[in-house]
């Protein structure tokens, strides 16, 4: 990969991830949105675990045959549904190669490609153009992603200012 990570996400690395993700769907059988993180993983074999007491957000595992998740219990659903969603795309990405041997971006791109997969372009964007970007209707949609997970993915198809209140 030439360049920075931001450059290669901000060209042809965006379009391959963004393929890779809607491959990943359409493997799951996912038809329309909202995207649910279990019931990817459920339909491509992996079992999910939920521990209150993990350290990390979420945690890829394969033993033989059988695959798992680990994902931090937290009151935002958003939040367990981006850390599955994260190891799910690790998986697809990296599979079995240990943490410390993968590139030193592997965090960035799967977090990128999360974001994909709980607003996968092909669904996203017509539905975004169609609302006129409306932050608050696309949630409608989109209920397993945040609204900070639902503004960051709408900076990547146009230039926008997002407000938000606190």
């Amino acid at each position: 990969m030439e360049g920075t990570m931001s450059e290669y996400l901000l060209g042809e690395g965006r379009l391959e991830l963004e393929m890779e993700i809607e491959a990943l769907i359409e493997q799951a059988g996912i038809e329309r949105p909202p995207i649910h993180p279990r019931r990817v993983a459920r339909r491509l074999g992996i079992t999910l675990h939920a521990r209150k007491e993990l350290a990390a957000r979420g945690a890829y595992l394969r033993r033989g045959d059988s695959e798992f998740i680990y994902f931090r219990r937290d009151d935002r659903r958003e939040r367990e549904h981006f850390a599955i969603a994260r190891e799910i795309v690790q998986r697809s990405l990296f599979g079995e190669i240990p943490p410390g041997r993968r590139p030193p971006h592997a965090d960035r791109l799967s977090a990128q490609g999360a974001m994909m997969l709980l607003l996968p372009r092909n669904f996203f964007e017509p539905h975004a153009e169609a609302l006129d970007w409306d932050l608050l209707r696309l949630k409608k949609i989109y209920t397993t992603a945040s609204h900070e997970v639902i503004a960051r993915r709408m900076m990547h198809f146009k230039p926008c200012i997002v407000r938000i209140y606190d």
